[in-house]
């Protein structure tokens, strides 16, 4: 576990990336990097007003934006979802460009594990996505919003990582064989 401590302004945003990245592959062994970012308060809080996005400055969120730039996807719950309103691109456009002359796509996918199936498909998470998202819950939750599945299935793909409950063993090895090895969960 490594923590990131001096962020102030003057470390450049590649300095911070660099920083920021997950290990090269043969220094991390054969499965996935994930990476957690996230925010709390000093009494432990980890929203304000419901959000998260409430508790951060300007700093946070620069370091937060930046340390998206090398995941191959972005793991984030149901909840932060509907209550952050991520839509659209996630990266700047200088990392969307980067990671695209590397040779990579120029945005990584969203993978959202939901439990319930609480998602609108009609919001603009999935209608403004660069990329189609993942929906990742369990076989319990199919079964019990079978219509609501298939409208989320209209505009991600739907995921079975769990039987009764989502399984977090098991989502780590779905997106690793999605071809995720810098998995990066924030929320």
């Amino acid at each position: 576990m490594r923590r990131l401590t001096e962020t102030g302004p003057g470390l450049d945003d590649d300095a911070l990336r660099a920083a920021l990245a997950a290990p090269a592959a043969e220094d991390t062994g054969p499965g996935p990097w994930v990476r957690v970012v996230f925010i709390a308060s000093a009494d432990g809080a980890a929203t304000l007003d419901g959000r998260a996005g409430g508790l951060g400055s300007p700093a946070d969120q620069r370091l937060l934006s930046l340390s998206r730039h090398d995941a191959d996807v972005v793991l984030v719950g149901a909840g932060t979802i509907r209550a952050e309103g991520y839509e659209g691109a996630l990266l700047s456009d200088a990392d969307r460009r980067r990671r695209a002359e590397a040779g990579g796509p120029a945005d990584p996918p969203v993978a959202v594990v939901s439990g319930s199936l609480d998602l609108d498909p009609a919001s603009a998470f999935f209608t403004a996505a660069p990329v189609r998202p993942w929906i990742l819950t369990s076989r319990a939750a199919l079964a019990a919003e079978p219509e609501r599945a298939a409208a989320l299935a209209a505009h991600a793909d739907v995921l079975t990582v769990g039987e009764e409950h989502v399984d977090p063993q098991t989502v780590v090895a779905t997106l690793h064989a999605r071809g995720a090895r810098v998995v990066h969960c924030e929320g």
